[in-house]
């Protein structure tokens, strides 16, 4: 279709085994910086950047984002949210 853009599908990273899963989630920072338990503060990875990504079979599972979440207003209301 012309004139439209495509935006390929992002994830979050949860981390399994730092996080009491579902109820109190840890997730991966950007750039796979460290962990996180804010939403608003995790990456925002690609399915590229997922190939990238190591970790021991069954450590981390991803999160699929929409596009409405990545603009920052939502991020902020969410992490006021949670504080």
């Amino acid at each position: 279709m012309e004139g439209v853009a495509i935006m390929s599908r992002r994830y979050i990273i949860v981390c399994l085994k730092r996080s009491d899963y579902p109820e109190n989630k840890v997730f991966w920072r950007p750039n796979r910086a460290g962990y996180t338990k804010y939403m608003p503060e995790a990456g925002i990875y690609t399915a590229e950047e997922l190939d990238q990504c190591a970790g021991s079979y069954g450590d981390w599972i991803v999160e699929p984002v929409w596009p409405s979440k990545w603009c920052s207003t939502y991020w902020q209301d969410q992490k006021n949210g949670e504080e």
